[in-house]
């Protein structure tokens, strides 16, 4: 008694308690009978009985029915389990609120691989209906995996998601038409391949993305290890209107590569985005201790850009930029660290021409390192080693006139 009174107090230390538990056994030496096991649990109540078979591979037949409230909401599951107790066979089917779902399972709980196949039909979700402020969908799920003969590969094989209830998300609800892939699940890492994301209109995403388990022992000062991410994707005909209809109508479309773990995260893009190029290269790096500042990298291109497209009112113009940027981010606020090199290739802004370079840094509150050389319709630069403030009173020269009185921070060009 003491032993089972032990028992039940670690399984409630666990966060697993039970009342009123009751059931009855009964062998003949050849079959084992578990009848009328009934059990209340914080969640609801569970009824189950099995029959066990006593020589190998053990017949195995035993069913069992829960009706729970989960997250404020009635669930009923039915589970089944047969064949035998080296090689069960899983079916558990759910029912409740917004929750439909059948998984199917070929388990061989004895051997190195744990499961051999599995299947999975859920449908219509709807996230909202689960977590608060999640957007509105009708989501159907259907997986079917299995374990290849030979290989590394546990599990393997298509994953679908569709939705019948697209929309914006202004509006509350998911932008989201199907999202389909290949799963590869091995002890290094789970996979989606041939991914094919498809969004309202004609937009498409596709390519592949990985996730790789933390692997040995994590620098000192990591924080607590994710693992490693990363993902190639390219996109097609994505209208951000359709999307968010805040959102300005244009054709974006291009390439994206990124990955993260808890050291470093980086990014590459390649974007046409209507008439306008972007490309990136992003890196931020973590600091050597806990607390401590992350170092950040940035190199962009921006070309043929028309702030029209984004704000109707703005004037016509047609915006070239090249930026290299690098510097520190402490753990709260802004950077305290920084440095920015710009050129203005040849572009034009409401009929003017307009070209130019520069460079900033940014130490502290301070910017100890300011030169401003644009190019149209006057040539100007400056250069100061103080503060923003202090930086209209040190030097200043113009190519085109020189200035009669020292500049002020409102007369600034």
């Amino acid at each position: 008694a003491r032993a089972a009174d032990s028992a039940a107090d670690e399984a409630a230390a666990a966060g697993f308690r039970f009342a009123d538990l009751s059931a009855s056994l009964v062998s003949d030496g050849r079959t084992h009978r578990l009848r009328y096991l009934l059990a209340t649990l914080p969640q609801g109540r569970i009824a189950a009985d099995a029959v066990l078979g006593g020589a190998a591979p053990f017949a195995l037949d035993a069913r069992a029915a829960i009706d729970a409230i989960l997250e404020g909401r009635s669930v009923h599951a039915q589970a089944v389990l047969g064949d035998s107790l080296l090689t069960p066979r899983i079916q558990l089917d759910a029912q409740g609120e917004g929750l439909t779902a059948r998984a199917e399972a070929e388990a061989t709980p004895f051997e190195e691989r744990l499961l051999c196949a599995r299947r999975l039909s859920a449908g219509e979700l709807d996230p909202a209906a689960f977590v608060e402020g999640a957007p509105r969908a009708a989501l159907r799920i259907e997986a079917e995996l299995a374990a290849p003969e030979a290989g590394d590969v546990l599990l393997a094989g298509p994953v679908r998601i569709d939705n019948r209830a697209p929309g914006t998300v202004d509006a509350g609800a998911l932008p989201l038409e199907s999202f389909a892939g290949r799963l590869a699940w091995r002890p290094a890492q789970i996979s989606l391949d041939e991914l094919d994301i498809r969004l309202p209109g004609e937009g498409r995403i596709s390519g592949r993305v990985a996730w790789r388990p933390p692997a040995g022992a994590q620098p000192q000062g990591a924080q607590t290890a994710f693992g490693q991410l990363v993902a190639a994707l390219e996109l097609s005909a994505i209208d951000p209107a359709r999307l968010d209809r805040r959102l300005p109508s244009q054709a974006v479309a291009g390439r994206l590569d990124a990955e993260a773990d808890v050291q470093r995260q980086a990014l590459t893009l390649a974007l046409g985005v209507g008439a306008a190029r972007v490309e990136a290269d992003a890196a931020l790096l973590a600091g050597e201790r806990a607390g401590a500042p992350r170092s950040f990298s940035l190199s962009g291109k921006l070309r043929d850009v028309d702030p029209r497209a984004l704000l109707a009112t703005s004037p016509p113009a047609r915006l070239n930029l090249d930026v290299d940027a690098s510097g520190e981010l402490p753990a709260a606020g802004l950077p305290q660290a920084a440095r920015l090199d710009f050129r203005i290739p040849p572009s034009r802004f409401d009929q003017l021409p307009l070209q130019g370079r520069g460079r900033l840094v940014l130490a502290g509150e301070r910017l100890p390192e300011v030169d401003l050389w644009p190019s149209a319709p006057a040539r100007c630069a400056f250069a100061s080693t103080t503060t923003v403030r202090a930086l209209a009173r040190r030097s200043w020269r113009s190519t085109s006139s020189p200035l009669s009185t020292p500049p002020t921070p409102s007369n600034l060009p």
